[in-house]
């Protein structure tokens, strides 16, 4: 991965992490969507615990795939 591709991976990270924490879930998977795609190896260690971290917040679970290429971020809507 070069420099430039690992500071817009980190950049993408960071911006879900903002995204989390100010409430804003839909803006945080897309951002976590982007950083997932920009890495061409499975989610490191450390950005999963910061992801699962950063969804408990608002009350949401991630999910990791069996190889750690895909994260699902899953919330429970309260009924209609």
């Amino acid at each position: 991965m070069t420099e430039a591709l690992y500071e817009r991976y980190k950049e993408a990270l960071r911006r879900g992490h903002v995204a989390s924490l100010r409430g804003r879930p839909e803006a945080a998977l897309a951002a976590y969507v982007e950083a997932a795609t920009i890495a061409p190896v499975p989610l490191p260690a450390k950005s999963w615990h910061d992801v699962r971290a950063r969804a408990a917040t608002l009350g949401a679970r991630a999910e990791l795939s069996n190889d750690g290429s895909q994260v699902r971020i899953l919330v429970d809507l309260p009924p209609a």
